[in-house]
């Protein structure tokens, strides 16, 4: 219950930094698993940037969702959490289209 109502105290700006820095990971996972040749790059691949932002203790709006059933709602209210989870939810979009968008343009092979 401690843990789920701190994860939902962050200020914004912290709250949406730790969003984005967990969809930059997680689109990372996928772009270097789509690189990857061998069974074992594949895991790997998939595996490191996932448990990167897992101990890093970054935002995920879906895997923040299991968290909201231990929130404490004598201490905070609904509306925080609803706030919080919107934060969450664009701070991932925008972390996922912004290193997404980064990784198109980096790799492209198309040069004008």
């Amino acid at each position: 219950s401690y843990i789920a109502s701190t994860k939902f105290v962050q200020p914004p700006y912290m709250m949406f930094l730790r969003a984005m820095f967990c969809n930059v990971l997680i689109v990372l996972a996928v772009f270097c698993n789509m690189r990857s040749t061998g069974q074992v790059d594949t895991y790997i691949s998939a595996l490191l940037p996932v448990m990167l932002f897992v101990a890093c203790g970054f935002e995920h709006c879906v895997a923040d969702v299991f968290f909201v059933r231990f929130v404490n709602f004598d201490i905070l209210s609904v509306w925080t959490v609803v706030l919080n989870m919107l934060i969450a939810i664009i701070g991932n979009t925008f972390g996922g289209v912004l290193i997404s968008a980064l990784l198109y343009v980096a790799t492209s092979d198309e040069r004008e």
